[in-house]
């Protein structure tokens, strides 16, 4: 509902599969809204080393799924102060996709 999707992925646990280490459902996602990040690149094309934000998906050895990202509020801040609001909005939209993938 917040126009982000997924705008690629890296299957992690396939490509360490070869080195032989096993890691249930390793997986990294590339999320974004490209209307905004459209906005964003406009604005200062550096962002591109930000967006699209990587969230990492990983499993415990229970089987219990984990999400892990980096908060791109101060990042986007270190690209360029102008961009703070967008990093927030990002804090946000990336929050409700942890969240929602929780569940």
């Amino acid at each position: 509902d917040n126009g982000m999707m997924i705008l690629g992925d890296l299957n992690q646990a396939g490509a360490l599969k070869s080195t032989g280490l096993q890691l249930k459902g390793a997986h990294s996602y590339f999320v974004g809204n490209p209307t905004k990040g459209k906005m964003f690149f406009e604005a200062n094309p550096a962002i591109g080393t930000v967006i699209p934000l990587r969230m990492y998906v990983w499993a415990d050895a229970d089987g219990k799924a984990h999400i892990g990202y980096y908060d791109p509020a101060p990042l986007f801040q270190a690209v360029d102060a102008k961009l703070a609001d967008g990093g927030e909005q990002m804090k946000m939209a990336a929050g409700k996709i942890a969240e929602g993938a929780a569940k």
